[in-house]
């Protein structure tokens, strides 16, 4: 009986369970097909920009270090798609047939348990564990046409050709508002306010810089708009395909927790990550990625708690914002100073990375990862994190030496 609930709660099982004899032949001749060549199925996660930019990417990263596969991978989306651009892209990467005809034949492959024709879920782990991006090039490449059109609109939007700007994101709540019908409230942990950023745009406007708040839908307009910072999410110019084109092509990205945070990684751009919790979710794995972390101040003991301490209290891959109440830690945003100080330091990183790397203190470096619960793995046994190649911003350690305690 439990076994037909799950198959009618969703409108997909009528049609597989009306289809089964069909499937079953389809079940037969792979089992056949196995003896020569192996056909593997999987659905690609494509309802979040996050999941649906780095997991691709890192999936074909992947294929490309295996050598003499005798395999043919077959895939479909999800039934939400949350960027049609991304959608396209990966359609000249992947073999992707529709859905309806795919989804049931990755329910009744693992129904019948043939691990064999589905590729597993650590093919597509949304961690660089084999540190393979730093040496690799973008699978994403745009058209000439693309190109042509994404200047374009660049020029619209303010931005000439060969001029720097930078890309910042925001999370809101708005995004999910707008897009999900369920309460996603649990992840407003994860939110920042864009006024923060202030600071740290005029600085990089000082230095003939220009600077784009990203993102496809934002909460509130920018209070500090002028030439040279852009609100892109108000532009007329917003569009799934520039979404990514605009990050494909700045000169580095600054994150502050949304999805679009991944987008960077995919076209190799350095990248600063802010108000980075939990601090598990910390990149190291690529070489010009710098983070810097929400503070944890413990309600209980009035004052921030180390990294020891926040893995001590089980609170370093917490991903609901009630369970930080439980726990009474209030998450304190960073300043604009500590936004500054740490966009200072990676703009020195990618000016000029021999004379930055000489200059920083290397034990605070040290001791920071010799702490961070490095080896770590998930509920699959997979390790979250591969060889550190990236950092913690220098002056972010070098001002808050608690989190070294």
């Amino acid at each position: 009986m439990k076994y037909f609930k799950i198959i009618f709660s969703d409108k997909y099982y009528f049609s597989i369970l009306a289809t089964l004899p069909f499937y079953l032949i389809i079940i037969l001749l792979l089992k056949f097909s196995n003896l020569f060549t192996t056909i593997r199925f999987y659905q690609i996660r494509s309802n979040r920009i996050g999941h649906f930019s780095i997991m691709p990417e890192l999936f074909l990263t992947r294929k490309k270090t295996k050598k003499n596969l005798n395999q043919l991978d077959i895939f479909c989306f999800d039934e939400e798609i949350c960027n049609k651009f991304l959608k396209k892209a990966w359609s000249r990467n992947f073999l992707i047939l529709p859905r309806m005809i795919i989804f049931p034949i990755i329910f009744w492959l693992k129904k019948f348990k043939m691990k064999k024709n589905l590729i597993p879920r650590e093919e597509f782990f949304a961690k660089d564990i084999e540190n393979l991006l730093d040496f690799s090039e973008p699978n994403i490449k745009f058209t000439t046409n693309e190109k042509e059109l994404g200047a374009k609109l660049l020029e619209e939007l303010g931005i000439k050709k060969n001029e720097k700007y930078v890309c910042f994101s925001v999370r809101d709540d708005e995004y999910l508002k707008k897009t999900s019908s369920g309460d996603y409230q649990y992840h407003s942990y994860r939110n920042t306010n864009v006024k923060n950023f202030k600071l740290v745009a005029e600085y990089l406007n000082s230095k003939n810089i220009k600077v784009v708040r990203v993102g496809s839908i934002a909460q509130d307009k920018l209070n500090f708009k002028n030439d040279k910072i852009i609100d892109y999410p108000f532009s007329h110019q917003r569009s799934d395909f520039m979404d990514i084109y605009i990050i494909a092509n700045c000169y580095f990205y600054i994150g502050g927790g949304p999805g679009i945070d991944s987008i960077p990684i995919l076209f190799r751009k350095p990248k600063l990550q802010t108000n980075l919790v939990p601090i598990l979710g910390t990149t190291c794995e690529l070489k010009k990625v710098m983070t810097i972390f929400k503070h944890h101040y413990c309600e209980k003991l009035k004052r921030n708690l180390s990294i020891k301490e926040i893995i001590s209290e089980n609170m370093d891959n917490v991903h609901h914002t009630d369970k930080f109440k439980d726990k009474k830690i209030k998450l304190i945003e960073n300043s604009p100073k500590e936004i500054l100080d740490a966009t200072s330091d990676l703009l020195e990183l990618v000016e000029d990375e021999d004379n930055f790397v000489k200059k920083i203190n290397q034990l605070d470096q040290k001791t920071f990862w010799s702490i961070f619960p490095l080896k770590k793995k998930n509920k699959e046994n997979i390790p979250l994190h591969g060889q550190v190649r990236g950092m913690i911003s220098p002056s972010f350690l070098k001002n808050n030496n608690y989190l070294l305690n």
